[in-house]
């Protein structure tokens, strides 16, 4: 959830109340109106595009490619999804029918509107719920949005840092441990260079997705059960100049569950999970160390994060 803290520590939560709040006290540009009647087209239009089409767009998402990440936080419908992403469709092309002859739907302004909705079709485009391109109002106001400077700045941070990032499948990791109770033991990796600890980690091959790259890496375990997460390791990767988004993975596997190494690494040992903070050297791994303790050892697992494999 978008949340702004002001100066007197005071949280306002909820994007329509931030951006508020935001146009009172910095009114210029003005993005939802300079007057009664502008900000009244503004939130008509917002209102319109959020309860008609992004609702849907977004629920749609958390019932099904969002499914494994709010899960363990949210009660979820998966039959919905395809129901829903349908009707986000045909509320689109409702929409559509409903701006006129006019380059945004409050007219000649630009507005907080079409902020919103060029925000989550952008998102949908990312999570297969991408629109018709040939609605004959939209498809040429997506593109004209797309071309705003604005629009391309958004997507950068810091002299070309990518800010939107997502996950497009070209790396992924997995934690695994071979135990569920309070020591559970995690299985840390030490690679020739540059001679760090770490656990399974890696890219993925072509024809792969995420979660069968994380099966594959180049130990070569084979796990009883294997688990979708909510958690994302995010770090920033200088050569590139990019915020990377990494799904993580967990696995269990049995006692016995021998380690076979390549070349890229030196050593491995099976060690508990305060053992494995220790010997990991960045925060975000820390951090994911933590969460598989909390989400996987310290509660019952949700049926719904298990993906059948075998």
């Amino acid at each position: 959830m978008p949340a702004l803290t002001l100066d007197d520590g005071t949280s306002l939560a909820e994007a329509a109340a931030v951006a508020e709040y935001l146009e009172e006290v910095h009114p210029l540009p003005a993005l939802i109106g300079s007057n009664a009647k502008e900000r009244a087209q503004t939130r008509q239009w917002w209102r319109r595009v959020e309860l008609n089409v992004t609702k849907f767009i977004h629920n749609a998402f958390h019932y099904d490619e969002g499914l494994p990440r709010f899960a363990p936080r949210i009660p979820l419908a998966p039959e919905a999804a395809a129901g829903l992403k349908r009707i986000a469709q045909d509320r689109l092309a409702w929409l559509d029918r409903m701006m006129g002859d006019v380059p945004y739907p409050c007219g000649e302004r630009f507005s907080a509107a079409d902020i919103w909705l060029d925000v989550w079709l952008d998102f949908g485009s990312s999570v297969n719920q991408s629109f018709d391109r040939s609605l004959p109002k939209i498809g040429p106001w997506f593109e004209r949005m797309a071309a705003r400077p604005s629009a391309r700045a958004s997507r950068k941070l810091l002299g070309g840092t990518v800010m939107r990032a997502r996950y497009d499948g070209q790396r992924g990791r997995a934690a695994r441990h071979r135990r569920r109770h309070a020591d559970a033991a995690g299985a840390a990796r030490r690679r020739v260079s540059p001679g760090m600890w770490s656990y399974i980690a890696g890219h993925i091959e072509q024809g792969e997705c995420g979660w069968q790259a994380a099966l594959r890496e180049e130990i070569a375990l084979v796990p009883e059960s294997f688990w979708a997460t909510s958690y994302c390791e995010r770090f920033y990767a200088a050569a590139s100049n990019t915020i990377e988004i990494v799904p993580a993975f967990v696995a269990r596997v049995t006692g016995d569950a021998s380690v076979r190494l390549n070349a890229e690494h030196s050593a491995c040992r099976w060690v508990t999970l305060d053992e494995a903070t220790g010997l990991l050297p960045f925060g975000s791994q820390r951090e994911l160390i933590a969460y598989v303790r909390r989400a996987f050892i310290e509660r019952e697992l949700s049926a719904v994060l298990r993906i059948a494999w075998g």
